[in-house]
């Protein structure tokens, strides 16, 4: 079941980004008794189609830091630092 905010805010999903559309599908399709889905659940194979628009990234010392895991090449040419392997704080 998606949470009643999430629904509201895609209620016109027509007008997303592809790319953004089938992201969302596939994590709504992972949100499950309204726990966010961990990492286990988000198989990247999943996202191949996607991994050129996404960012990914690990969670480190249970939220105190994130480092970037994978960066696809659109997110790249936006930020135009490189970024792989970085830690956010």
């Amino acid at each position: 079941m998606v949470p009643q905010p999430l629904q509201n805010k895609c209620a016109e999903r027509t007008k997303l980004h592809k790319p953004l559309e089938v992201f969302l599908s596939y994590w709504e399709s992972k949100y499950l008794s309204g726990v966010l889905p961990n990492k286990e659940q988000m198989d990247p194979l999943d996202l191949r189609g996607l991994l050129n628009h996404i960012m990914l990234f690990e969670v480190i010392d249970n939220g105190v830091d994130f480092k970037v895991r994978i960066c696809g090449q659109e997110v790249r040419d936006i930020l135009t630092v490189p970024v792989a392997g970085v830690l956010l704080s």
